[in-house]
């Protein structure tokens, strides 16, 4: 993956902005420490997926992230921690 590549010459935080496609794979891939959602009161219709992950069976296995909010304007940012940080 190129985070391994990215890592290797010294680099140990990058930031992925993206759209539904690059976020997922990098979150199914589990290259990701934290996500960052911003949601708007906005009804925009159909459209693609903000995230695509494979389906949950039951609720007990869905991700129950660690999550702070922050408002911004009328949005609410979350940022959700995927993974502790070592210490």
């Amino acid at each position: 993956m190129v985070l391994n590549w990215l890592q290797a010459q010294g680099l140990h935080r990058v930031l992925v902005e993206g759209g539904g496609r690059t976020v997922s794979a990098f979150m199914h891939a589990g290259g990701l420490d934290r996500l960052h959602l911003l949601v708007a009161p906005l009804v925009i219709g159909s459209g693609r997926p903000g995230l695509q992950l494979p389906p949950v069976s039951t609720l007990d296995e869905a991700l129950r992230l660690r999550c702070h909010s922050y408002r911004c304007g009328e949005d609410t940012i979350f940022d959700l921690e995927l993974r502790r940080s070592p210490g």
